[in-house]
């Protein structure tokens, strides 16, 4: 009874909005700004470019094709081999000076690229980007570190939702901001300058009010702070090994990372590429393709809040089983995502408004494959759920790196030509369906046998380990994804 009514009244504590709310609300703000910087090279490098403006003020540089996908790719490079590192750093030093860190960097970085640009050329732009790359690396790694200190495990799922709103907002603002931005007298210039003094206006914003832990925020009430922390000690769990052999041999995780190098090439080239495709191959003025580029990421965000619920409800109410819900969705996003992409490949500018729509549609549906290979991992080892999916997040940003690149290849000194364009689709489209047909044919959602590892669970968990073997609730896999991410930092 003692220990019941303790735990009523560590909940009772916790009702309400708090400082970990806060902490959630400012951590979107930073992903906001740090994915604004991230995507807004797209936009650059095609007003640095557009040699049919004549300014005075602002300098243009005549660059092709292929130096533009360089340019684009060479963020992902850093971004790419800083992955692990990160995870190490943000682990020994805690989120709150990890991101800190991040958006100083990146606002002097962003500052300092017009006149980098002038002197260096694109060599310098290069350079600055994959530095850009190599600092955003934290960003996933301190986030879930954040979330693990911050968030009790009955709050994991909506704190977590909150704190990662940010990528979507800034990816959907980073087209029509820039857009509008270029267009003004001080053109490209103006993007970076504006991105620079948001970085680091945030980071005195984030240094200020944030903290990489209630204990150490000097604000947090003591009934909030004993709240998080108890809830987060009564979940505790012993950290089993690492099974790497299993792990790096296991069929169904390759089949899981082909499909996400297949979505990982489609989804960098909505990011980088479609305000190239809508100014070049349809015709639409610069800053109209920055506004309309963001459509597809609009349509992302709500067919994902769709099917999200129509998951759970086919799960939850043994409609479908967790294996053929999981392939389900993930074919209508990677099936339906290829054949959009086939019908953009055959519109011409003489059908703008068809191809916007067809655009957005098809950004919408590829979101679908969220609730297909990017849970799968948690289903093959909710222990090592969240070690699994960063090794074939680093292995398909590292094959990704490859898709601008090859777009500025096959565009050459064309990029208005529409069957080039076609060769670009055509060639994602082939991408994400096959990643599909390996996944529907090779992945699985059982449980691997190694997940059981030795000394996973303290004595007298059982019963705790069958619950989470046999939970086909969604919302329990979201929770163990953050917690395996959480368990992992731990470990290093």
């Amino acid at each position: 009874m003692e220990k019941l009514q303790m735990e009523i009244d560590v909940k009772k504590r916790g009702n309400g909005l708090g400082f970990r709310h806060m902490q959630m609300v400012l951590t979107a703000v930073c992903a906001t700004v740090i994915y604004v910087m991230r995507s807004s090279m797209g936009v650059a490098v095609l007003a640095m470019t557009d040699t049919t403006k004549n300014s005075t003020t602002v300098e243009i540089y005549e660059w092709n094709e292929e130096i533009r996908g360089v340019v684009l790719s060479s963020f992902f490079w850093g971004y790419t081999i800083m992955q692990i590192p990160a995870g190490i750093l943000a682990k020994k030093f805690g989120g709150k000076p990890m991101l800190l860190s991040a958006l100083i960097i990146n606002g002097i970085l962003c500052l300092a690229t017009p006149t980098l640009a002038k002197f260096g050329s694109w060599i310098a732009v290069c350079l600055v980007r994959m530095a850009m790359g190599l600092t955003q690396a934290c960003f996933m790694p301190s986030t879930h570190t954040l979330i693990g200190q911050w968030a009790p495990p009955q709050e994991r799922t909506r704190l977590s939702m909150i704190a990662y709103a940010g990528i979507q907002i800034g990816t959907i603002l980073t087209m029509p901001v820039c857009g509008m931005l270029s267009s003004t007298s001080l053109g490209w210039t103006l993007i970076f300058y504006t991105m620079g003094v948001l970085a680091c206006g945030t980071a005195i914003i984030w240094w200020g009010f944030a903290g990489s832990s209630p204990r150490e925020h000097r604000w947090v009430k003591e009934e909030e702070r004993e709240y998080i922390e108890s809830s987060l000690n009564s979940s505790g769990k012993a950290c089993p090994p690492i099974p790497w052999r299993s792990i790096l041999t296991s069929r169904p995780l390759y089949a899981t990372a082909i499909i996400h190098i297949g979505f990982n090439w489609t989804f960098i080239m909505f990011l980088v590429q479609m305000p190239t495709y809508l100014k070049q191959a349809l015709g639409i003025n610069l800053k109209n393709s920055s506004s309309l580029s963001a459509l597809p990421f609009i349509g992302q965000w709500i067919v994902l809040v769709i099917t999200s619920v129509l998951s759970d409800y086919l799960i939850n109410n043994n409609t479908l089983s967790l294996d053929a819900t999981r392939k389900l969705f993930n074919s209508i996003g990677c099936v339906g995502g290829g054949i959009g992409l086939i019908v953009m490949s055959y519109l011409t500018s003489e059908h703008q408004n068809i191809a916007i729509a067809v655009m957005t549609l098809t950004g919408g549906i590829l979101s679908s494959s969220g609730c297909g290979y990017v849970l799968n991992h948690i289903d093959l080892s909710p222990n090592f759920g969240g070690i699994m999916f960063g090794m074939t997040n680093c292995v398909a940003n590292l094959i990704g790196i490859l898709a601008p690149l090859s777009t500025g290849f096959i565009l050459g000194d064309h990029p208005t030509d529409p069957a080039r364009w076609r060769i670009v689709f055509f060639l994602a489209a082939g991408l994400i369906i096959t990643g599909d047909l390996v996944f529907r044919f090779f992945g699985t959602t059982k449980l691997q046998a190694w997940n059981d590892a030795p000394n996973e669970y303290e004595p007298g968990n059982e019963k705790q380990m069958k619950n989470n073997t046999d939970s086909n609730s969604t919302e329990k896999a979201s929770q163990e994804i953050v917690y395996s991410f959480q368990n992992q930092l731990k470990d290093k």
